[in-house]
């Protein structure tokens, strides 16, 4: 199982790692943000990543702020096998 926490805060580094990571992203990765109360920065790379690569990924816990979230990925729409 991979576990990514991302500490990137910006958006230009927050997407290069999720790409970076994407062949090892599947079904079961648990993907942390730390830094989600900026929406042009994290909250927008991890939507633009979403998007491009139409996996999904369901909320496990946030704080009360919702700044900092944990996601597990579920996969993408359609597709049985990642």
């Amino acid at each position: 199982m991979l576990v990514l926490n991302l500490d990137a805060d910006l958006y230009s580094s927050t997407i290069y790692v999720l790409r970076h990571f994407r062949p090892w992203i599947r079904r079961g990765t648990l993907v942390y943000l730390d830094d989600m109360a900026v929406p042009d920065h994290e909250g927008r790379a991890f939507a633009e990543f979403m998007r491009e690569t139409g996996l999904r990924f369901a909320p496990l816990c946030a704080d009360r702020a919702l700044c900092c979230q944990f996601y597990e990925c579920l996969g993408a729409a359609g597709d049985a096998s990642i």
